[in-house]
């Protein structure tokens, strides 16, 4: 019906109102005129779910930014793992290096590096045969060659064809846990060499080693045949202190020698003295990043809960002189609740005014941690006073801290953990009213759909009425028409 547009002027004539007012209210401007209240009210929950969800998204930035305090403090609290990290310096890296983790004890510990892990490398210029080219046909006995390693054995085909090149190809595409190259000797001459891929990790040979033999990877002694080894595979082994107990490794590195290590050696024959202490540069750094998440907090709540703008009020000068001082609104705003800024001034005030007495670190002042000056709540750090503090007496920095934590973890606990706290709590009531205007707007759009249904029923009773008015108006000015036109003729 309201893709029909009909000229009713043109049916009843253009002097007819109750036409005119047929043509002037079409179906779809009929609706809009049953639908308009119950838009409205649709444009009002709109409105009302866009500032619910805006409210809710800062209320979850707010707990979230209290949340990651809440970390940054239990780490530095007494059963907090940021005053253990510690670090470890070798006095010569080129022999010894080390990493430490939280379970390493801090003092200082002697390694003798006596020999390096080796990998077995088999085959020498002493070849019983001499090569001239790496892609010649060797006339080998025909056979197959197996080759073990780590307790992985792989088998290979040996022909009368076979060079040097396609028999290191051939070893190197098995998986036998070896690598074969081709080597020149300064006569020119080639060979074969065969290494293994791990070190401390003898290689087997088996099946028909004559061809082994003629390439010089195997030799004939008196006792039988034998690997040709340039290198014998063989484990690390370091010594702890100049006549402490030994340690044996399948690799350079070392794991449980010395609790919380791992040594990686690189030079035998060689010592060095690994000194283990504070992680200093660390714990500051973890310091450093709960000044900075605190900052978040304070910056996140002024943007998204204070009236105004952060920071001191703009002066102004009138004509006469006077100077007067005001804030700027803050558009960001979207909580209007003053309990996040009541909760941040708490905790801002409990953290600058806390003092441990008898600690030479008792108060954040004395660790270079100030107000940063911008009057907006935030907070810096003098990275060379805070290292210093931590160098001179870890202990009472640590001390510090963990009584802080103590006065301040209640406070963010009650405003960001769990479903009873103040966003909680927020977060909460504004889903149930977020899910109770979804349904009121819901209701409300059914209601529409079933007053289109209804309007146009609603609608062609109009159009039935207004045109039997017009077909009594034209019937009218037909009358009137006709007796003017008698009236002249007579």
């Amino acid at each position: 019906m309201s893709g029909i547009n009909l000229n009713w002027a043109a049916v009843y004539g253009t002097n007819n109102v109750a036409a005119q007012m047929m043509g002037d209210i079409s179906f779809s401007q009929f609706v809009g005129l049953l639908e308009e209240p119950l838009a409205e009210q649709i444009g009002q929950i709109q409105a009302q779910l866009q500032q619910l969800n805006a409210q809710t998204g800062a209320w979850t930035t707010l707990q979230g930014d209290a949340q990651t305090l809440l970390n940054d403090l239990n780490n530095l609290s007494a059963t907090g793992t940021a005053f253990q990290a510690v670090t470890v310096t070798s006095s010569d890296p080129a022999a010894v290096q080390a990493a430490a983790d939280q379970s390493a004890v801090q003092g200082s510990y002697t390694v003798e590096v006596l020999q390096l892990a080796q990998a077995e490398l088999d085959g020498s210029a002493s070849a019983a045969i001499t090569v001239t080219s790496p892609t010649v046909a060797l006339n080998l006995p025909a056979g197959t060659v197996s080759i073990s390693v780590g307790g992985s054995t792989v088998s290979i085909a040996v022909s009368s064809t076979a060079s040097l090149d396609s028999l290191e190809q051939a070893i190197n595409q098995s998986g036998a846990g070896v690598k074969a190259t081709v080597e020149e000797d300064a006569s020119g001459d080639y060979f074969l060499q065969i290494q293994a891929l791990q070190t401390d990790a003898p290689i087997t040979y088996g099946g028909d080693t004559n061809a082994l033999v003629s390439l010089g990877i195997m030799v004939s002694t008196s006792s039988g045949v034998t690997n040709n080894a340039v290198y014998q595979a063989q484990p690390a082994l370091i010594q702890l202190g100049t006549a402490g107990s030994q340690f044996a490794s399948s690799t350079d590195t070392f794991t449980g020698v010395i609790p919380g290590l791992t040594l990686t050696v690189s030079q035998a024959s060689a010592s060095a003295v690994l000194t283990v202490g504070p992680n200093v540069s660390g714990i500051a750094a973890t310091i450093q990043q709960f000044v900075n998440d605190w900052n978040t907090f304070v910056q996140d709540t002024e943007n998204l809960a204070l009236g105004t703008q952060a920071g001191p009020p703009t002066s102004t000068t009138a004509a006469n002189g006077q100077t007067t001082a005001s804030f700027a609104a803050n558009p960001n705003q979207v909580i209007f609740s003053p309990v996040p800024m009541a909760t941040m001034n708490q905790i801002e005030s409990v953290m600058l005014g806390f003092y441990q007495p008898g600690n030479p670190y008792g108060m954040l002042a004395a660790l270079g941690i100030t107000p940063s000056g911008d009057q907006k709540g935030t907070l810096s750090v003098n990275p060379g006073t805070l290292e210093n503090a931590l160098a001179t007496n870890l202990g009472a920095v640590q001390q510090f801290f963990a009584a802080l934590s103590a006065q301040v973890t209640p406070l963010l606990a009650g405003y960001a953990q769990g479903p009873q706290s103040v966003t909680g709590v927020n977060l909460s009531e504004n889903d149930q009213l977020t899910q109770h205007l979804d349904q009121e707007k819901t209701q409300i759009q059914e209601e529409a759909a079933a007053l289109q249904t209804q309007a146009a029923g609603e609608y062609q009773s109009w159009l039935n009425a207004l045109s039997q008015l017009a077909q009594e108006e034209q019937l009218f000015q037909a009358l009137q028409q006709g007796q003017g036109s008698g009236g002249n003729g007579g």
